[in-house]
């Protein structure tokens, strides 16, 4: 959504410390672990707009030859909607939570719904930060209720379904959960991978065109990863990833960085990057903040620095 601007009101930033890396600016907001990735452009626009309208920003920008001076108050606008769906730019002060929220994205209908499918698991990572469901909790949403609640969420506008767990593929009614979320939608199958076999992704397949499957990983080697998830776990979820690649699947890897892995993420993309079956390889790596919670409560497991985390992303 488009964020609003009028030119009487001033923009307000969180406040925010930059690291430079390669070119590569990252500007984080400490108190809501929240960041964005600019060039040196991006950023110095960022460092002139608190205070400022976006008419007299526009034109100071536009003067030290940082925008264009052909309609620079049209590109700043957009820009500065790119700012505040990151949830780095308001018209009001931001303090506590981000001011506003839903005044900035004027949310109309649905874009996306989670649904977690199940809360058992197979494995129980260190880092699991729901896992006191994972340990005692088997509560599901019936089958016929999720789909039904999938069909009302595409006629509220839904458009892409997230299916996490614990771990779906525990689940013997996901085809049909698979099925419904990839109805006139697309859907998005968070899963270990470790569970993944060629009959599922043979399965999985038919939904190529509108499925996702998310495998989590967390270093590029079984000794990084089973800091983490335990033995084996890394030679389980990089064979279920080949046999989804087989499959033709648009398959992507997420990882969440603690203390004791972090300085193998990067490792880990290049793996990634190398990783291929034919013409399919890994599409994205997607890198997750880890959450003080559960499993990760425990030892300094959520204990990762500013520092350590701009390492990884950059």
């Amino acid at each position: 959504m488009a964020f609003p601007i009028s030119p009487g009101n001033r923009f307000h930033t969180p406040e925010f410390i930059i690291r430079e890396k390669d070119g590569v600016f990252v500007v984080i907001d400490r108190d809501r672990a929240n960041w964005i990735c600019l060039n040196r452009s991006g950023m110095q626009i960022v460092q002139a707009l608190p205070g400022k309208t976006v008419e007299e920003a526009a034109s100071e920008c536009a003067a030290a030859g940082i925008l264009s001076s052909e309609e620079p108050e049209k590109h700043l606008r957009k820009f500065a909607a790119d700012l505040a769906r990151k949830e780095f730019l308001s018209t009001m002060p931001i303090t506590g939570e981000l001011v506003a929220r839903a005044e900035i994205l004027k949310p109309e209908k649905l874009h996306e719904v989670w649904i977690v499918t199940n809360f058992e698991c197979n494995m129980a990572c260190r880092h699991c930060y729901t896992y006191e469901r994972v340990a005692d909790d088997r509560r599901r949403v019936g089958k016929d209720a999720l789909l039904a609640m999938m069909e009302e969420c595409r006629r509220l506008g839904a458009e892409v379904f997230y299916l996490t767990g614990g771990e779906p593929l525990l689940r013997e009614d996901l085809p049909d959960l698979i099925e419904g979320a990839t109805r006139r939608s697309r859907a998005i199958l968070f899963t270990n991978g470790t569970l993944v076999t060629p009959e599922w992704a043979e399965h999985f397949s038919r939904y190529r065109e509108r499925l996702v499957v998310q495998v989590s990983l967390e270093g590029p080697d079984e000794e990084s990863n089973s800091v983490l998830r335990g033995t084996g776990s890394f030679a389980r979820a990089m064979e279920g990833i080949r046999y989804l690649l087989r499959a033709g699947l648009r398959v992507g890897v997420s990882s969440t960085p603690t203390p004791r892995t972090a300085s193998r993420v990067p490792a880990l993309t290049r793996l990634l990057a190398e990783t291929s079956e034919g013409k399919h390889g890994v599409d994205y790596h997607h890198i997750i903040y880890v959450v003080h919670a559960g499993n990760a409560r425990e030892g300094d497991t959520a204990r990762l620095t500013a520092t350590d985390l701009i390492d990884v992303v950059t």
